[in-house]
């Protein structure tokens, strides 16, 4: 149910044909004319239907019938878990009661209501105004406390392993002092002595991301499961994680092992 200003409340987009009258609509429902009333369909119930040119098409509506003037595209007005449906918007539609979607702006509710109570008191004496109210938002709060988490444990994971790999670095640098005197001491370069010691940080993690990216792959892909629509997962965007996190422990692991390269071979072997 909706009146000529639904499409504009909740920006839908027309795709063909205009949007339905509403005064035309209630004319030709109420006055005994027998004349089909408007409605606009969405792209699903032109599928659905199999119409090829759905504006114009008269369609059996209950007793009644109803013609198309418009077609607007696909939206969900239930959660995306489920698919979308096909979906007729009209005024006045017969078998549906007169219910009343309002949208508003955040901030606005009481001001809201205040009108409406006023508005029912001026013109429908003696009847009763019930309203509910349901945030769309909280069809998605399980998502959106699962996001949560997964934000907090990441978070959690990078500092924690950031200090994993500082240690780490650190103690494989002083473990490894008289090696690198020893290597510069025989013309190795400042960068071929951080290589050496970069090499074991860079097997360690590529071989993390052989066994995590699958695991996560495969999270994602169950996740995705629960909805009607799913987005498609790209393989380059584990190869840009593996990338950044590299990156990162290169980042890390350099900072303690440029160290020990530009440190005086004598004073390693003195302390030895």
């Amino acid at each position: 149910m909706g009146d000529a200003d639904y499409l504009a409340t909740y920006s839908m987009h027309l795709a063909e044909g205009r949007n339905y009258r509403r005064n035309e609509n209630q004319k030709r429902y109420y006055n005994g004319s027998g004349k089909p009333g408007e409605a606009v369909i969405n792209r699903k119930m032109v599928r659905e239907l199999g119409l090829e040119n759905p504006v114009g098409k008269v369609l059996s509506y209950g007793n009644s019938t109803v013609t198309v003037v418009g077609v607007v595209d696909d939206f969900h007005y239930k959660s995306l878990y489920q698919a979308v449906e096909p979906v007729v918007l009209g005024a006045h539609l017969p078998g549906f009661d007169n219910t009343l979607n309002i949208r508003y702006r955040e901030g606005k509710r009481q001001e809201v209501l205040d009108y409406l109570q006023k508005y029912y008191r001026d013109n429908y004496m003696g009847i009763m105004l019930q309203y509910s109210e349901y945030s769309y938002t909280d069809l998605y709060a399980r998502d959106v406390a699962l996001a949560k988490m997964i934000h907090i444990l990441t978070v959690l994971a990078i500092l924690i392993s950031g200090m994993g790999i500082l240690a780490f670095s650190m103690f494989v640098v002083e473990s490894r002092r008289k090696e690198v005197a020893m290597r510069k001491i025989n013309g190795a370069t400042e960068w071929q002595v951080v290589g050496l010691l970069n090499r074991g940080f860079v097997r360690k993690m590529l071989g993390a991301c052989f066994i995590g990216l699958p695991v996560a792959y495969g999270l994602m892909v169950y996740w995705l499961q629960g909805f009607a629509y799913r987005v498609e997962i790209h393989w380059w965007l584990f190869v840009l994680d593996a990338g950044i996190c590299l990156l990162l422990v290169l980042l890390v692991s350099t900072w303690q092992t440029r160290k020990a390269a530009l440190q005086n071979p004598v004073d390693a072997l003195k302390e030895g």
